[in-house]
């Protein structure tokens, strides 16, 4: 007969009453600790600033910090490139886009389409490029604070038919609860996370924004952005002489991921008759900031894909430019790079 540890079958007792007495508890009801403005001195309090992960300027923040946001663009436009950057300027407090990270932070990088060797390659290459190799400050804050997650051939669906959360969800949750520093998390494709009808209907897509919007208030409260694909209308083409247009019907599926996403930003592509390939960005929704101009970046392939600002685009700047239509040249045989081989849509 093994030894009796009197200690450990009190502790078990204890547990257990503990656990009875939670149980017998009624169930809280939300509205019954409400207070009005006075009690909480909403009106003679100053208010907390609002924060931002990344910022135009000193004055103008861009990704707000601890809100569901969303990347939305058609394949081919390299959303998968653009968050492997974000990831290393959020984890090194650099710069992203025309934007610069306020602060170092660490960053869960769940990629669902890409298996683990390619994940590898993209953030070897990318960090490369970005000359992290020559620092080895950067280079230890981007290997400290970057946690990756290739969980390509793995179910990653958060939310199941009946709009409840399934157990990865919970997993999700919990690691980000007991990782208090993780103040960003980005999702890669939301498609993967969804449920079967969160595209198609509304109140399946407001329950899957509610369950994101949970991640963002655990923990370190972070940010979770998610790359999310456009709908087939967005597949136009890009006129000589006119401004590429954006609008939130440019996400695919129900209207209600829009309205959940706090932040949102599109990402359109064209190519010049000289095959400068150009990528076009403009935040067209934000509850938190002003949604800015249309601005153009030319994708540096010889550096991992990474963008480089070019500037605010006008309507004249496009009438002197001959614009291709650019999902003709993305079914067009793809080019060589030096860093990845061939490159394809399916690769970007």
């Amino acid at each position: 007969m093994e030894n009796f540890n009197l200690n450990t079958f009190f502790d078990a007792v204890k547990k257990q009453q503990e656990q009875m007495e939670k149980d017998a508890e009624p169930e809280k009801n939300l509205f019954e600790q409400l207070k009005n403005l006075g009690d909480l001195q909403w009106l003679s309090k100053n208010p907390p600033r609002r924060e931002f992960l990344f910022s135009i300027n000193d004055n103008e923040g861009f990704l707000p910090a601890g809100k569901t946001s969303m990347i939305v663009s058609p394949g081919g436009c390299g959303k998968t490139f653009l968050l492997t950057h974000c990831a290393l300027a959020a984890a090194t407090g650099t710069s992203w886009l025309h934007t610069k990270a306020n602060n170092p932070i660490k960053v869960l990088f769940v990629a669902a389409e890409e298996d683990e060797s390619e994940l590898w390659i993209r953030f070897h290459n990318m960090a490369k490029s970005l000359g992290f190799h020559h620092d080895s400050k950067l280079l230890n804050l981007a290997s400290k604070n970057i946690i990756p997650f290739a969980s390509r051939g793995v179910c990653q669906r958060l939310i199941d038919d009946k709009g409840e959360a399934k157990k990865h969800y919970e997993d999700l949750k919990n690691f980000i609860a007991k990782n208090e520093d993780i103040k960003l998390v980005i999702l890669d494709p939301a498609s993967r996370f969804m449920g079967a009808e969160t595209e198609t209907n509304n109140a399946a897509a407001t329950d899957f924004i509610n369950l994101i919007d949970g991640l963002t208030m655990v923990g370190g409260r972070p940010t979770v952005l998610i790359a999310h694909h456009t709908n087939k209308a967005a597949l136009n083409t890009v006129s000589e002489d006119k401004v590429p247009s954006f609008s939130q019907a440019f996400s695919r599926g129900s209207s209600a991921l829009i309205d959940g996403c706090r932040w949102m930003l599109g990402i359109q592509r064209s190519e010049t008759k000289n095959s400068q390939r150009s990528i076009f960005i403009k935040v067209i929704k934000s509850n938190y900031s002003k949604l800015g101009q249309v601005l153009e970046f030319e994708q540096d392939y010889a550096n991992s894909g990474t963008l480089k600002f070019v500037g605010e685009i006008t309507p004249e700047i496009m009438k002197s430019r001959k614009i291709d239509d650019a999902w003709q040249a993305a079914e067009r045989p793809s080019k060589p790079n030096h860093l990845f081989g061939y490159v394809t849509r399916e690769e970007i």
